[in-house]
């Protein structure tokens, strides 16, 4: 009969001896492995194929994975998580192992039979009765001869098989360098597409969890790439769902990583308007109409950093919701376009007009939590409670309590929606906001 069921073992091949396994293990890397392109690219490939795992009687496993995958893929793309992560794994591994006292087993005795005794005794009589004779050259031959050699006679089978041995060894290991030269040649200009922390501009825009055989269709885009988790864009209309009024069923995501919206009422559609900025279109949320992202509530859970960027109007409702921002670890864009509510409390973006366009930003990390009004600081908030952990989904033009139906509609026009699971850097901030600026107002 089989074990219980590993999720560990099975799914991802870290076998019990080394479980459970660490960060670098867990996402399937060499152990302080330093190209984020590698961690990043290893780590989406894990989360993809759990992502198909829909039903069956290991969903909880599946889901569990996830969110250690999720957490463990944060912390190995944050430099600073990465060192304090790295320190503490490396006292740990510095810690000599106390070998473990093994008890010797008994030797087994095995059970004599007395006929087999007694037959043994007779023998032994019968041989003493022998007279003895005495030793002649032909016996001492023989007692040389029986002499163990000190060179065994199957030495050089034995070194046959040695050098078969090395031989295969070598073999197999100029295979595999080989191997890894051939791969790492292939995905080289793959990952010099890979955006880091502080690198200049111009960015390309490889999602989190974009598989290697998609990564080049969407390179070469304004927005850096780095963790990017959504990217709702209302001026591609190939990423929209319509109908013959223009309304919609699903917004296609951007990033790479499916998290596309759909609508799950059938009087909720919102609808792409035209012309509303311009020559490009928006999205109008009128009061009735929501989005919602299922099956990626983990990716969402942002804990305390991450990055908001829009470019959106609105007097009234939520634009976006994880939760219903009155406890801890939700969220939600209130207030129209106006408001970040998180733990039951408000943080506004002051001198903000929400009945313009404007780009967006919400700038958060691990002290404070920051407003941007068209690149402008409008508001500082330090030592806020804004980690977002709640497992409800993202949704947009709402929020929902538990048991019951949507709340406080969104009114207003959305262009674009962009979020990254990480604090930008002012010049990565800054150049995103430059690109929704640029194409927009």
């Amino acid at each position: 009969m089989s074990g219980p069921f590993d999720p560990y073992h099975h799914w991802l091949g870290v076998s019990p001896k080394d479980q459970p396994p660490d960060h670098y293990r867990l996402v399937g890397v060499e152990r302080f492995e330093s190209d984020p392109g590698v961690i990043d690219s290893m780590a989406s490939r894990h989360i993809e194929f759990l992502q198909e795992i829909h039903d069956g009687p290991h969903i909880k496993e599946a889901q569990k994975l996830l969110n250690e995958l999720a957490a463990a893929r944060r912390c190995l793309l944050d430099p600073e998580r990465k060192a304090a992560y790295d320190a503490q794994l490396q006292a740990k591994l510095d810690q000599p192992l106390k070998p473990a006292l093994v008890p010797r087993p008994p030797n087994p005795t095995v059970p004599v039979r007395p006929a087999a005794l007694a037959s043994t005794r007779q023998a032994t009589v019968a041989q003493q009765a022998i007279p003895k004779r005495p030793p002649t050259r032909r016996w001492a031959k023989k007692a040389i001869a029986a002499i163990p050699r000190t060179r065994p006679r199957h030495i050089g089978r034995n070194r046959s098989v040695w050098m078969w041995n090395i031989g295969g060894t070598a073999s197999a290991l100029t295979l595999l360098v080989l191997g890894i030269w051939c791969f790492s040649d292939r995905d080289r200009s793959q990952r010099n597409h890979v955006a880091l922390r502080g690198e200049p501009t111009p960015f390309t825009a490889i999602g989190a969890n974009t598989p290697f055989s998609k990564r080049e269709k969407i390179a070469n885009k304004p927005i850096p790439s780095n963790q990017l988790l959504l990217w709702l864009d209302a001026g591609d209309r190939t990423t929209m769902v319509l109908d013959k009024a223009s309304k919609i069923s699903r917004w296609k995501d951007k990033s790479g990583n499916a998290c596309h919206a759909s609508v799950q009422s059938p009087d909720a559609h919102p609808q792409l308007v035209q012309d509303l900025l311009g020559n490009r279109p928006a999205v109008r949320f009128a009061g009735s109409q929501w989005l919602e992202i299922p099956k990626k509530s983990f990716l969402f859970q942002m804990d305390s950093e991450f990055t908001l960027l829009f470019v959106a109007r609105g007097l009234r409702g939520t634009l976006l919701s994880k939760g219903t921002g009155d406890t801890k670890t939700s969220f939600a864009l209130s207030s129209g376009v106006a408001s970040f509510r998180a733990a039951g409390r408000n943080w506004d973006a002051r001198d903000s007009d929400p009945s313009r366009f404007q780009v967006r930003s919400i700038v958060a990390d691990r002290h404070n939590l920051r407003w941007y009004l068209d690149g402008a600081l409008v508001g500082t908030y330090p030592n806020t409670d804004h980690a977002i952990k709640d497992t409800s989904r993202l949704r947009i033009g709402c929020f929902l309590r538990r048991g019951q139906g949507p709340e406080s509609l969104f009114e207003g026009d959305l262009a674009e929606l962009i979020i990254y699971d990480r604090s930008l850097p002012e010049n990565e901030r800054k150049s995103a906001e430059s690109y929704l600026r640029q194409k927009w107002l």
